[in-house]
This record gives C-alpha cells, structure tokens and sequence, in this order.
C-alpha cells in the first residue's frame, strides 16, 4: 500500500519517487492521494516532505507537481526550515521562483535558529535569493528571534560589503539594535571593517549610539583606521567587488564614486533587450556579466550595457 509501506530508511514511496525524478510516477500518487484525502505532506525520519525533497535537489516541476496537489510549503523539517529557507540555502533560484509564485509560501516564518528565509539568504551571500525575497514583500529589517539582528546586522558579521550597500539601497534600516543595544556599525567597528563603516555612515548611521555595555561605536573600533573614519579624518578605501552566484561575473565599483542603481539592457543573446538595474559608477564599466533578477523568469547569466 502506497499509504502504508516503508523502505528501511523511511521514505515513503512519495519520497522515492522525488528523490529518483519520476514525474510520472508522482503524477499518479498525487492523484491517488487526493483521491483517498490524504495529505502529500508525509514526513520521512529526517522530517522533510516530499516537497523539501523536490528543493534539496532542486526539481522545479515537481515543485509545481506538489503544490498543485496540496503541499504545503510552510512545512518545517527537523531543522525548522520551511521550503524558502532550503532555497534561500542552496540558492535554488528556480524553485524559490515557483515558491514565491504561490500565495502560501510564508516570507516570516523562522526557523530553530530564529532566521527567517531573508537571514539564511544573506548569510550564505545569495545576492539574488536577496533580490526576489525583498521584490516578494520580505520584511527587509526582519530581526531574528534569538538575537535580535537584522539582515544588514548580518551581512556585516559575515564581512560582505556588496550585499550592505545593496540592503541599504533597497531601503533598509541603517540603525536598527539588536538585543544588546548593537547597531551594523558597531559591528563593523568591531571587526576592523573600514570600507564597510564608511559606507555605513554615508548612508546615516549613528556614531552616538549606545550598546547595553554603554559602549559607542567609537569605543569597540578594532583599529586606529576605522576610528580615524568615526573621528571624521580621510582614510584610502579599496574598490568593492560585487560577484554573482557563480563566482565568475562580476564588476566594481568604488565608495569614493558615489555607486547608483542605473538602468542595463541585456545585449546578450539568451534575452537580448531585457532591462534591469545594477550598480555603477564613474570609475566602473559600462558593460558587466548579470543575471536576470526577474523570478518569475530567472535565466543564465548574459552581457548588459548600461542606458544613458
């Protein structure tokens, strides 16, 4: 019986059929299952349905296939990870575009570390995991249960300076606490993150802040050049290296250059005309590698010139 019996590692035949890739076998236990009303989201030993399953190795259409049939996508597995924060892990761009497509998919939900979807994508740097969470209605200055951080909190403990200037470009909260009182730039302070307090304080952070320790920004700088640039004196910065998800693409632009959103059309010839934004600057080139941030069409990377 399909709703019964179980291999020795616990997986129900869904499960089976997932993991091999038999869209036509699953076609036919899906429609068996809602015939008997039984629910697709069966869990296996490590807690994952047949959906999380589908994500971890990344089959779109059987996402699809899943949630035409009543999978739920806020389903939590043994780690409390819903179906976004999976993608948001593995940066599963296809399947996160067929995710936020449905009106279930829940963007706030958190998992056992208190993360919701948005945190996971910024700590594993998926910048483009970040662009369709936030275009989906993501709460950009979500905290985390357990800490209090936000995702700029975040992207400045794990030293990715690209990925502040972009949260601060989408609008986020520049000065927001965490439980202790910290802000981002106490965290970069902390860390000896020069460039990345810079920025910071071109974009309105705070120097005059207190933690729960009373300490100031100032008070926890790492090193004479970061409280050189609190204290107002010119400090050399370096480029910033922007690098999409394969590693290979990408382009720079300086904090001295006052970097913009400016509209690219893709010359390439996967998608040729299609517009999109990007960072530039003066200093910077006028052509770079991209990809198209659009979820509902995600494709490869492509050549884009920039629209003057």
């Amino acid at each position: 019986s399909i709703f019964g019996d179980v291999d020795e590692l616990c997986f129900r035949a869904l499960h089976i059929a997932v993991v091999q890739g038999e869209f036509s076998i699953i076609h036919r236990l899906i429609h068996l299952l809602m015939k008997a009303r039984r629910s697709l989201d069966i869990y296996n030993n490590l807690r994952q349905t047949p959906l999380h399953l589908a994500v971890i190795t990344n089959q779109r259409d059987m996402v699809e296939a899943l949630l035409r049939g009543g999978a739920d996508p806020s389903a939590l597995d043994r780690n409390g990870h819903t179906c976004l924060h999976l993608c948001s892990e593995y940066d599963h761009i296809e399947c996160l575009s067929v995710l936020l497509r449905s009106s279930f998919t829940p963007l706030e939900i958190t998992n056992y570390e208190g993360r919701t979807a948005l945190h996971v994508a910024v700590l594993q740097r998926h910048v483009h995991v970040v662009q369709m969470l936030l275009k989906a209605g993501a709460n950009i200055n979500a905290t985390d249960i357990k800490s209090g951080q936000s995702p700029l909190m975040l992207a400045v403990e794990t030293n990715n300076t690209p990925m502040v200037h972009f949260l601060l470009q989408s609008g986020c909260e520049v000065n927001s606490r965490s439980y202790g009182g910290n802000t981002a730039l106490h965290g970069a302070c902390g860390r000896g993150q020069v460039d990345t307090v810079h920025l910071l304080l071109k974009n309105g952070a705070d120097i005059s802040l207190k933690n729960s320790h009373n300490d100031t920004p100032l008070m926890v700088a790492a090193n004479k050049k970061v409280a050189d640039v609190l204290r107002g004196k010119r400090v050399k910065h370096h480029d910033v290296v922007t690098e999409h998800k394969d590693g290979e693409n990408k382009f720079t632009f300086s904090l001295e250059s006052k970097p913009t959103l400016c509209d690219f059309v893709c010359v390439g010839s996967s998608s040729p005309g299609l517009r999109h934004r990007a960072f530039y600057s003066p200093q910077s080139v006028s052509y770079h590698t991209c990809g198209n941030i659009d979820y509902l069409h995600p494709t490869k990377h492509q050549i884009c010139e920039r629209r003057t």
